[in-house]
């Protein structure tokens, strides 16, 4: 089975869709599976600094300049694929111009519909989508009619799908995303080694994630603060893997303090697969009070790791951890600072370790997906 997967745009920094492509591409290679990835190339991004500029830039390379080569590209392609596999919905707007070119069948993975229910107006806590935004949400709403066969990340997002393109019922199954089992005396070794992120030492919460409004990490740099001020943890850090807090996530006081206390804030924005595995294993426990997600694959890591974690039943999470987990709603700050305290007070890093989703697992169900699909085409 000759399958063509369609990647992300690299300049877009979605570590998680390139962490997806990379373990299709990495591990999916065998004698009845071969793997062609193709992906949106950086073109003009490369040729500015500027933020806006860079913003526009991309949207030129990713829907002008890849549109108007793919029809290109697929023509050389064309007797080498048997399945045409884009692994992010949000892609789904090259789909005409694909199925024009091939006449064969399609997979879409959905990991959320989150950026189009918010483009609809559907979370009264998402900042208002602008004008061009509800274009291109709406444009990809209507292109994933067009798809042959959908995977999603969890039943969530599978049941979001079914609602609104109602050509995937029946045509759409769920498939976890897989994490790699850890070598934690290798990671723990390497994690001293590197003095950008010794804080082993350290008592942290983490958090793991962009700064994107339903990440909620508003609520999680109040708990921090609260944890300080009002519960005596004075020697407490925090770590984020992701941005630095933003505006749009501070209050002007909030800010302040943050400015105050920041030698005890640590961001890192790039970071390896190793480096963030050592996190994990050193925390005291993951905080991801999200108000939804598609998948969410911190809480998971975090918990294979056997740290607690405080989040919400949201994506997958609650799919997969059960009650190995404290759950909260993600508005009631007071249950969140309180799970926290509580975690805080009992005996570190002694939960369990569970045994979640593998790459290997998740590898065996596309493969297995792609066979399914080929035997349907063929009769």
């Amino acid at each position: 089975i000759n399958v063509l997967l369609l990647t992300n745009y690299r300049s877009d920094h979605q570590y998680s869709m390139l962490r997806f492509g990379k373990l299709l591409t990495d591990n999916i290679q065998q004698n009845e599976i071969n793997i062609h990835e193709i992906f949106p190339k950086n073109y003009l991004n490369n040729f500015t600094t500027n933020h806006r500029l860079k913003k526009m830039a991309g949207y030129i390379d990713k829907y002008i300049i890849f549109p108007s080569s793919l029809s290109k590209i697929c023509q050389s392609l064309i007797s080498k694929t048997d399945i045409v596999h884009i692994i992010d919905h949000s892609n789904a707007i090259y789909l005409p111009k694909i199925k024009n070119v091939f006449k064969k069948s399609n997979l879409v993975t959905c990991h959320d519909l989150i950026a189009v229910r918010t483009a609809l107006g559907e979370f009264k806590e998402a900042p208002p989508t602008s004008t061009s935004g509800r274009f291109l949400q709406n444009r990809i709403l209507n292109c994933l009619s067009k798809a042959s066969f959908y995977a999603c990340d969890s039943k969530s997002t599978m049941s979001d799908l079914n609602n609104m393109v109602k050509k995937s019922i029946g045509q759409s199954e769920v498939i976890h995303l897989g994490t790699k089992p850890s070598k934690n005396n290798i990671i723990n070794k390497i994690y001293s080694q590197n003095q950008a992120l010794v804080l082993s030492n350290k008592k942290y919460l983490l958090h793991v994630g962009s700064a994107a409004w339903y990440k909620n990490r508003e609520s999680i740099l109040k708990a921090f603060k609260s944890m300080r001020e009002n519960f005596g943890h004075s020697d407490l850090h925090l770590v984020l893997v992701g941005p630095t807090p933003q505006i749009h996530e501070t209050t002007e006081e909030l800010r302040f303090w943050i400015h105050v206390n920041s030698h005890y804030i640590h961001t890192v924005e790039k970071i390896s697969e190793v480096d963030l595995e050592a996190l994990y294993i050193n925390a005291r426990m993951l905080l991801f009070p999200s108000h939804i997600e598609g998948f969410g694959w911190p809480p998971l890591e975090a918990a294979s790791q056997g740290i607690p974690v405080i989040t919400t039943k949201t994506g997958a999470i609650a799919d997969i951890l059960g009650e190995n987990a404290i759950y909260i709603n993600s508005n009631d700050q007071d249950a969140l600072e309180k799970s926290v305290e509580r975690t805080l007070i009992s005996q570190p890093n002694q939960s369990t370790r569970l045994s979640i989703p593998t790459t290997e697992e998740c590898i065996l169900k596309y493969s297995d997906l792609y066979k399914k699909i080929m035997l349907n085409k063929n009769h």
